[in-house]
């Protein structure tokens, strides 16, 4: 399989939303996970600041931190 950007921003994206959603303290919030170019976006809402950062965390692990933006809202937001 030749390399192509878009098969990896979609296994980016995979892994992601796997990684996210598979998280146990972060059952309660509804976050979603999207591309836009080659960036990770979350948006949704997570119960607090710590939440919001967990999620942040795990795309950063996965995507590199520079390639991912929140905006997610929390309770307190």
């Amino acid at each position: 399989m030749p390399f192509e950007p878009e098969n990896l921003a979609h296994d980016q994206l995979a892994s992601v939303q796997a990684a996210v959603s598979a998280e146990p303290e972060l059952e309660s919030s509804s976050i979603s996970v999207s591309m836009v170019g080659r960036s990770v976006l979350l948006q949704g809402f997570a119960v607090g600041y710590g939440d919001r950062e967990k999620a942040t965390a795990i795309a950063a692990l996965i995507a590199a931190r520079r390639m991912c933006t929140t905006g997610c809202r929390t309770a307190n937001s």
